[in-house]
């Protein structure tokens, strides 16, 4: 089985209800069936061909999130593929650099970093702001990590938080040089 797709897929894959899903390096958001790679939907994240991405997708429930070129994420309907909605680190136009970390799922919702903006946990379904959690510094690539309801992000300094994806980040330990934020 061979798909042929617009540019590079960069970042990992995700695997949900018999699809395979992939975003391109161009930003084109692809399920796949997993045993024929035939093209279910295809949709393209706004922003795109403003910058590459090199991340995959998420899937929490019946929602397929991935990040955008312009600093935000998108949510797409499994099942079709249908927009669901969009959120942005930023509402005048400046990058966030979403695009360069995959959305994780915690529970019902999903978690991305920012650039210049930490860790933010974003309602699923509606696409709502659940908490902010500003770590004080700037990450450029961290990969979040989820372990037992925490969520790790690598950064220098790190903050550890806790009690995700329901209530407000709780600092739980502070490195020096490098460190976690867990929640």
């Amino acid at each position: 089985m061979l798909t042929h797709t617009d540019h590079s897929i960069r970042g990992t894959l995700a695997l949900a209800q018999g699809r395979v899903l992939a975003v391109t390096q161009t930003g084109q958001v692809l399920a796949l069936a997993r045993t024929t790679g035939r093209v279910i939907w295809s949709r393209k994240l706004r922003g795109y061909p403003h910058r590459w991405i090199y991340t995959g997708p998420a899937v929490v429930g019946r929602m397929v999130i991935a990040g955008t070129g312009t600093g935000g994420i998108e949510s797409f309907s499994l099942g079709s593929g249908a927009p669901r909605w969009r959120w942005a680190f930023c509402r005048d136009g400046t990058d966030g650099r979403a695009h360069y970390t995959t959305p994780v799922c915690v529970g019902d919702a999903v978690a991305v970093v920012g650039l210049h903006h930490g860790v933010v946990c974003i309602d699923a379904v509606t696409g709502s702001v659940r908490w902010r959690c500003d770590l004080g510094c700037d990450m450029r690539h961290p990969e979040i990590i989820v372990n037992r309801g925490r969520l790790f992000v690598a950064a220098s300094p790190a903050a550890a938080c806790k009690n995700a994806p329901q209530c407000q980040p709780k600092l739980v330990w502070h490195g020096k040089k490098n460190g976690a934020l867990t929640m």
